[in-house]
Order: C-alpha cells, then sequence, then structure tokens
C-alpha cells in the first residue's frame, strides 16, 4: 500500500512559497506575489506526481517464469492426429498456452511431429490463444538414432522432459532425408555445428526458427 503523503506535501510547499514574501503595512508585497504562489504550487504538483509514480512503482510485479517442459510418455496422444507420440519415430513437442488450452488438462497441448505442432500452434494464435512457450526435442542434447523402414529413414524420438528446448533455442534442418512419424518434418539442434553436420549426412539444409512457418512445413 502506498504510504506517501501527497496532500500534506502539497500543502505545506504551497504555504512556504507564500510566506517566502515579505508584508508590511502599505508594502506592495502585503500579500504574496502571484509568481511565488505559481510557483510554490507548480513545485508541489511535481514532488505529488513523483510520488505517486513511486507508489504505481512499488507495485509493479515480476514477470512471470514460463512453465518447465513435461515428459511427453505415458501413452501420451498427439493433440493433431491421435497417435502415441512415444510410440513413433521423430522430434515431437509441446506448446503452453495463457488461459485454458487445452481444455482437458493444465499441461500443454503435444504433439507427435512438429509439423503438426507449427500448424495447430498457428491455427490457434488465429482463434485467439496466446502461445506462452513452445519446446521441441533438442537432437543436440540427446543420443539419436536413425532406422531403415522400407523407403524411409527414420529418426527416433525422445520423449523425457530433459531432451526439450525452447523453439527459440534451436536451429532446425529441413529438407533431409530422415523422416519423423508423420513423414518429413524439421528436425531441431541447440548446436549449430550439429546441425550443419547433419544435413551434410542426411541432405537439406539449416534454418532459424522464425523460418519454420505454416508454409514451410506444409512444402516438405
Amino acid at each position: 500500500m502506498c504510504t506517501h503523503r501527497h496532500e500534506t506535501t502539497a500543502r505545506i510547499d504551497t504555504e512556504r512559497a507564500a510566506s517566502d514574501t515579505p508584508d508590511g503595512p502599505g508594502s506592495d508585497n502585503e500579500r504574496p506575489s502571484r509568481r511565488s504562489v505559481l510557483r510554490g504550487a507548480a513545485t508541489a504538483a511535481t514532488v505529488g506526481i513523483g510520488a505517486i509514480a513511486g507508489c504505481l512503482g512499488d507495485e509493479k510485479s515480476e514477470p512471470t517464469e514460463p512453465p518447465e517442459p513435461i515428459a511427453l510418455a505415458d501413452g501420451k496422444a498427439c493433440d493433431a492426429c491421435g497417435m502415441v507420440i512415444e510410440g513413433h519415430g521423430g522430434p515431437n513437442g509441446q506448446v503452453f498456452y495463457a488461459g485454458d488450452h487445452p481444455t482437458d488438462r493444465d499441461g500443454p497441448a503435444w504433439y507427435d511431429s512438429l509439423a503438426e505442432l507449427v500448424t495447430d500452434r498457428a491455427s490457434a494464435v488465429d482463434r485467439g490463444r496466446e502461445p506462452v512457450a513452445t519446446y521441441v526435442t533438442d537432437y543436440a542434447a540427446v543420443e539419436y538414432e536413425i532406422t531403415e523402414a522400407g523407403d524411409d529413414r527414420i529418426i527416433s524420438s525422445h520423449v523425457a522432459a530433459e531432451s526439450f528446448v525452447d523453439w527459440n533455442d534451436a536451429v532446425y534442418a529441413i529438407e533431409t532425408g530422415v523422416v519423423g512419424a508423420m513423414g518429413p518434418d524439421v528436425i531441431p539442434f541447440t548446436d549449430s555445428e550439429a546441425a550443419e553436420s547433419f544435413v551434410e549426412t542426411e541432405g537439406g539444409r539449416v534454418v532459424e526458427p522464425d523460418a519454420v512457418t505454416v508454409e514451410l512445413v506444409s512444402s516438405l
């Protein structure tokens, strides 16, 4: 609660300004000059405004830290396609929104592919939802494998909470020769050298997070 004495300070300063002017019988300065009174009032107003600003500043709250990523194990099914996340290869991710989305849980929306995450997140934003944190698999932090399945080369899935990194802390290998749960996908790395080494082996190129748009993932 604010404890500044705004009105008292203003009154004292105004009275002080009035008393600064000498007075006496027959003097032209029998009353305080208009300039002195105005000067005192202006000073008092300035002090009052500063005190009010101090009060408001005292009541500012610290920014809220974003929630931490969670594990996507225990049968969690993708919010876009319904497939069990840990049962399929490829990068996966999770998005925390402000408010009650998704409505059936307190935690994030989760996905078994980043192509689905990007598309679903953009749709949620169009509906007025506010993403407060997005986490994706960090392939620079896990021991991943690439397995052959027919003509596909599938990169492994990692669902432990510690395998996730903030969306904006990664770069993304795109247009590579490996696939995820839903086919071609973007592969995140927090280490840009690891990402460049990956595309040297698997093809493709490396892009910044802002380049990973709905249009890009739709074209993979």
